[in-house]
């Protein structure tokens, strides 16, 4: 049996590899996902956005964020910002 190497997880400097990877493994977690509803008959919601702000999304049905919110009893809004040159999104929670 083959040995996996261990893999630094650190960010790409070259941005046409960044990019790529970025392209490569977004389209891969939006499989998965897709995969996961239909296989398990369960309502998936993706957001990603790349670092130039480019949107990637999957959302299984238009319910999903609204389940989030009546599940968890508070109302979630989400904020996107850029700090550092990164973009980051985060959940505010109104009580």
């Amino acid at each position: 049996m083959a040995v996996s190497k261990m893999v630094e997880i650190k960010r790409i400097d070259d941005r046409e590899k960044r990019n790529s990877a970025f392209h490569k493994r977004s389209e891969g977690l939006l499989k998965k996902a897709r995969k996961l509803s239909i296989m398990c008959d369960a309502d998936v919601g993706v957001v990603i956005f790349s670092y130039s702000g480019n949107l990637k999304e999957y959302v299984s049905s238009p319910r999903v964020f609204e389940r989030y919110n009546n599940n968890n009893n508070k109302k979630i809004t989400w904020a996107v910002y850029r700090e550092h040159g990164y973009l980051f999104i985060s959940k505010k929670q109104n009580f």
